[in-house]
């Protein structure tokens, strides 16, 4: 929302765009299986800058495997993510039921509704 407030609503969707390119990029040439979630964490909640230098890098492992090159593109966003302060790793609440954590079930969705936010 910040972006969108200093930089345009013009601005931040061709942010988005870049991000989704990016992000399409990294998909079809480096998901060895077992990268989507990362990939999509770090089109996410790394910044721009991070992600172009990113793909410049991985550009250059072409020639690899696809197993090498995913590994590789992981550490790649792991190392850029760790300078950003940024943790790229998809939390699970252990005590999730039924797709509701236990912290979030209907308490949750009770406050959405309350602020009108549904």
């Amino acid at each position: 929302m910040e972006t969108v407030r200093t930089a345009g609503p013009e601005a931040c969707r061709a942010g988005q765009a870049e991000r989704r390119e990016i992000l399409e990029f990294l998909l079809a040439n480096y998901n060895d299986g077992r990268r989507k979630t990362l990939f999509y964490l770090a089109a996410n909640l790394l910044t721009l800058e991070s992600l172009r230098e990113i793909r410049r890098e991985a550009d250059a492992m072409a020639d690899l495997a696809l197993k090498e090159r995913g590994t590789r593109t992981a550490a790649l966003l792991q190392a850029s993510a760790e300078r950003e302060g940024v943790f790229l790793k998809l939390q699970k609440n252990p005590l999730t039921t039924g797709g509701w954590s236990a912290a979030q079930g209907p308490a949750a969705s009770i406050t959405r509704s309350q602020t009108g936010a549904v």
